[in-house]
């Protein structure tokens, strides 16, 4: 397994050399984790509480839940990612652990081919619904990380490059 970077999607890593299944769903691995890091960059333990009614779930649990999302998927399509120390309990602990699952998943994606994608299923679902299931679900958590932090007065990081997948410039 490739190193895990010190700085987990700072920038969204090199496309893949292929464009087909495999390069794809690499590449929204990466533009997952890529979101899900600047969403969650700044972050402070005290805008975990904050959710912008009462019926919504707070920012800590969003964080919480996209964690549980990435490791359904990664579940699904690759294997557990092993054990990376205590279980995480902080705001930051889920941001770094999710990171890593992250990494964990794109680097064990390359090399899969189609066939070993479509043999995957989450539960007795097909590989498909691994897509529209927790990893699409994951992105749309991501969104409302962002809207939240706007909410609570914490805004992301200006100057993400969402579309060319590169960090604000300090």
């Amino acid at each position: 397994m490739t190193a895990e970077p010190t700085r987990p999607f700072f920038d969204i890593p090199e496309p893949p050399a292929s464009s087909d299944g495999t390069g794809v769903l690499i590449r929204f691995v990466d533009a997952l984790g890529f979101r899900f890091r600047w969403a969650t960059e700044g972050l402070r333990e005290e805008d975990g509480t904050f959710k912008p009614c009462e019926s919504a779930m707070p920012l800590f649990e969003l964080v919480k839940h996209v964690h549980g999302l990435v490791g359904s998927a990664t579940n699904a399509l690759v294997a557990p990612m092993p054990p990376g120390g205590p279980a995480p309990t902080t705001l930051n602990d889920f941001r770094n652990r999710t990171l890593s699952q992250l990494f964990f998943l794109r680097t064990q994606l390359r090399g899969k081919t189609e066939t070993d994608l479509l043999a995957c299923k989450i539960g007795v679902h097909p590989f498909w619904n691994i897509l529209n299931g927790p990893l699409s679900d994951a992105l749309t958590h991501v969104g409302q990380i962002n809207t939240y932090r706007r909410a609570a007065g914490n805004p992301c990081p200006k100057g993400v490059g969402y579309l060319s997948g590169k960090a604000p410039i300090a």
